[in-house]
């Protein structure tokens, strides 16, 4: 009995001085819940000094047994009607490449989302968690991208680990200026 109570005392002591790092999660981008999802984003283009806006929005919808009703809208002005009206707003780029390049979500599966936390991945770029930032109402931590740890910054994503998309992505071309943004405007579950 006295073993029992030491182990447990032991225990929480340990986690006192470990805090936040015993609790901290890991974010897996592109799982969604299983449950109804709403998003809605605003994207916002920098190119030649001109600002593009669209929206987009991704309703997943539970229906019966294992099944999805799943509805994606985006929405833009334009003055050119062709065949790139066909791709979306975004072109050839593809949505999912202003969310999240898909080779960078491998980083996050194992990277404990903890503020200071930084990790080198093999000479691929540095990221580090430099706070938090509230978008749309939802908390989530900000990464920071580098080449290297002292480079210019690349990318900036505002995750939660209990959301499959990020809450803000921006991402920055060669100069270090803003090339594009994608930041959620509404979030429902």
């Amino acid at each position: 009995m006295r073993g029992v109570k030491s182990l447990i005392i032991m225990g929480m002591v340990i986690s006192l001085f470990l805090g936040e790092s015993v609790l901290a999660k890991v974010w897996k981008p592109y799982q969604f819940s299983g449950k109804s999802e709403h998003f809605e984003y605003l994207i916002t283009t920098f190119e030649d000094e001109k600002e593009e806006r669209s929206t987009y929005i991704l309703d997943i919808k539970k229906g019966e047994g294992n099944l999805y009703d799943v509805t994606v809208t985006s929405k833009w002005t334009t003055e050119e009607l062709g065949d790139s009206i066909l791709a979306g707003f975004w072109g050839g780029r593809g949505i999912m490449w202003l969310f999240l390049n898909p080779m960078y979500g491998m980083y996050f599966t194992n990277f404990d989302l903890e503020v200071g936390e930084g990790v080198s991945f093999f000479g691929a770029g540095y990221m580090k968690i430099t706070g938090k930032e509230k978008v749309a109402g939802v908390e989530g931590f900000v990464c920071e991208f580098r080449e290297k740890k002292k480079a210019p910054l690349l990318s900036r994503w505002v995750i939660n680990p209990d959301i499959a998309l990020p809450l803000k992505t921006e991402n920055f071309n060669e100069e270090g200026k803003l090339d594009h943004k994608v930041e959620l405007q509404k979030y429902s579950r």
